[in-house]
């Protein structure tokens, strides 16, 4: 026999190979009969064999297999299926001198390993195994720790009993609210206005459109030619550094600058000097005199500061309120006796999405007990005193009269005087409805009260499906005339929303919205960016509306423009805390009439160098006669005139306001 491990010859009846140690496990298992080797399997390389271990000696009773001579040359066995191309190298057989059984010489394409393949597969086995699983669970706890939210609410959903399933999303969607950033906004404005050093800059812009300037052609009726006049408008910067203050205002017309009026103020010396860069580069200096007090000034400024930072104190921070919320949330779950936890479909607009529905139903012994448990805890909490006499010394500056102990007592009687009418509240059934997607987010909310046969409802709701969103919003009364719904239906791809609203008073259709790009990111962060426009509803004639109003005068031309509007109203742009770019435009079914721009910045102060020499103005108003004469007599009007030309004012005007200038000079001459 042949062992299939290394292909040393076994003799018959050994238990294991002698020369790897491989265990023979049936009889004939390793029997050269058993090897069919249908075509050569060649190594990737060169594999040389390595030397043959002599096998231990066998025992006196020893016999050399039947099948088995000492050839001259090696033979394979019988069953082997040799190819005919491969030629068997020639060995010279040894004498043995004892019945020693010798070794075969394996064919160059059969490579004899050194070691048990067995065990090497087997512990290659076992690392690639254990690999596996260390990945398996690193995938596993990954996904778990980027989906842990998800994970939470699915437990809480499953296990949780309705009531403590509703503390649970109540204090979730809480947090997810108080974590925004209003309060970092109001705290960035607050430090902005306390600042020496910041600078501001402001354009604003009236803005004709191509439906505007068919209103033009009414001036031009009355001999005024305005078809040259596109937009009008004013720009602002102002620059704050330590104790110095430079303000710069420019009128613009048709988007060029006529000129520039340059303010300069030096707070600490009572300084301020005025120039306009286009007419002259000498500045008129004015003092401010010895009535001026810096340090007056500067405690005034305190003060002013002072109160804006007492107010910021005193207004508690996002976890201060998501704390006190969540405290009395608890307490009004606890005293619900009975919640139901059911699957539902919320419906908004024209979208339905799949949800969970917590309902609580309470009547007037419920709401009692809540109203006498939430003004029990208000007796004695600590915090909302606090929050109260924080915000009443924070206004002691302004009205010396408030006094915070005096501010709480009147609180704690007001919360005694409902206490005391408790028992009077009388609800027939006061039904309370959240709707919660699968992320744990309340995407909805309800509320109905029933009283006396009449049922007050209100409703909210935001349903996705995919990529499209449904909106409602809905408030109504036992007067249907005073119902009021918002709904609006739309697509949300890459955080943002496009889509149209409609709100109707009573039935009626009376406003129109569309919405374009609105940035769903931007508004979580406090921010804007999009645009709005407002129309008149389906059920709204405006066109009537117009002609009515201005009835008596169908043959002005004024009646001819106006009376066929279909006017809207676009809102657009973006608004960040640092910069803004915004346009209030009035439209004409969807062409533009007139705009309202807006464009700015804020940033950090820019030094101010204050004027080595100008014209001197005392605060008594005295000042050197021949020097301002001669300071007046020698404006340049050129650069001015020139802008007004590229502003494409009409050259007739700009020579008159020539002719102006040239009289007013020689009048000076005169004085």
């Amino acid at each position: 026999m042949f062992c299939l491990n290394c292909g040393k010859v076994i003799p018959d009846g050994a238990k294991f190979c002698a020369a790897c140690g491989t265990p023979i496990q049936a009889e004939g298992v390793n029997a050269p009969e058993a090897i069919k080797i249908s075509e050569p399997v060649m190594p990737a390389e060169p594999v040389i064999p390595a030397a043959p271990v002599a096998p231990e000696a066998p025992a006196a009773t020893y016999a050399a297999p039947e099948n088995y001579a000492a050839p001259a040359s090696y033979a394979a066995p019988e069953s082997y299926a040799v190819p005919e191309s491969y030629a068997a190298p020639v060995q010279e057989a040894p004498a043995p001198a004892a019945p020693v059984q010798p070794a075969p010489v394996a064919p160059s394409w059969s490579p004899i390993p050194e070691e048990p393949q067995q065990s090497k597969k087997g512990g290659k086995g076992l690392g690639i195994v254990i690999a596996a699983v260390a990945a398996i669970v690193v995938l596993i706890g990954g996904i778990a720790f980027m989906a842990r939210d998800k994970v939470s609410h699915a437990i809480h959903k499953t296990f949780d009993k309705p009531k403590d399933y509703y503390a649970y999303v109540e204090k979730k969607n809480l947090t997810a609210l108080t974590n925004g950033t209003g309060a970092e906004a109001v705290t960035k404005v607050l430090d902005q206005i306390k600042s020496e050093n910041v600078s501001i800059s402001e354009t604003m812009k009236i803005r004709l459109g191509s439906r505007g300037k068919d209103f033009t052609a009414l001036a031009k009726s009355a001999g005024v030619d305005l078809s040259w006049l596109d937009s009008v408008g004013i720009s602002y910067t102002g620059t704050v550094k330590d104790t110095q203050m430079k303000l710069v205002f420019a009128p613009i017309l048709n988007d060029v600058t006529i000129a520039n009026a340059i303010m300069m103020l030096d707070i600490k010396e009572g300084q301020a000097f005025a120039s306009i860069p286009e007419l002259s580069e000498k500045f008129v200096g004015i003092s401010f005199g010895d009535a001026y007090s810096y340090e007056q000034m500067a405690e005034q400024m305190e003060q002013v500061y002072g109160m804006f930072e007492e107010m910021a104190k005193a207004c508690p921070d996002a976890k201060e309120v998501e704390k006190l919320a969540l405290k009395y949330y608890q307490i009004v779950i606890d005293q619900v006796e009975e919640m139901q936890k059911d699957k539902a479909k919320l419906e908004a607009g024209d979208v339905t999405q799949d949800c969970t529905q917590l309902t609580m139903e309470l009547k007037s012994k419920d709401v009692q007990k809540i109203v006498s448990a939430v003004i029990k805890e208000l007796k004695k909490d600590k915090d909302v005193k606090k929050m109260l006499e924080q915000f009443c010394d924070s206004m002691k500056d302004y009205d010396e009269s408030i006094d915070s102990e005096e501010a709480y007592n009147q609180f704690i009687e007001g919360l005694e005087e409902v206490e005391a009418h408790v028992e009077e509240i009388e609800i027939e059934k006061l039904v309370i409805e959240a709707y919660v997607d699968g992320d744990g987010k309340i995407i909805g909310r309800a509320i109905t009260i029933k009283n006396n046969g009449e049922t007050v409802s209100m409703k909210y709701g935001v349903a996705r499906k995919g990529d499209k969103v449904g909106v409602e919003i809905s408030v109504k009364t036992p007067d249907e005339d005073s119902d009021v719904s918002i709904v609006g239906n739309g697509t949300e791809k890459s955080n943002k929303f496009n889509g149209d609203f409609k709100l109707k008073v009573a039935g009626q259709n009376v406003l129109a919205v569309d919405v374009e790009d609105y940035d769903l990111k931007a508004a979580e962060k406090g921010e804007f960016a999009g645009s709005f426009t407002f129309k008149a509803g389906s059920d709204v004639n405006l066109k009537q509306l117009i002609q009515q109003a201005m009835s008596g005068s169908e043959d002005s031309p004024v009646y001819a423009l106006v009376a066929n509007l279909e006017p809207q109203i676009r809102i657009s742009g973006n608004m960040t805390m640092d910069s803004h770019k915004l346009a209030l435009t009035i439209l004409d079914a969807g062409s533009e009439i007139i705009s309202l721009e807006f464009e700015g910045s804020t940033g950090k102060g820019e030094d101010v160098s204050m004027p080595s020499s100008y014209i001197a103005i005392s605060a008594d108003g005295e000042y050197d006669e021949e020097e301002l004469k001669d300071f007046v007599k020698s404006l340049n009007y050129k650069a001015i005139l020139d802008n007004l030309r590229k502003a494409n004012l009409p050259e007739e005007w700009v020579s008159m306001a020539e002719q102006y200038i040239e009289q007013a000079m020689d009048e000076i001459d005169l004085y």
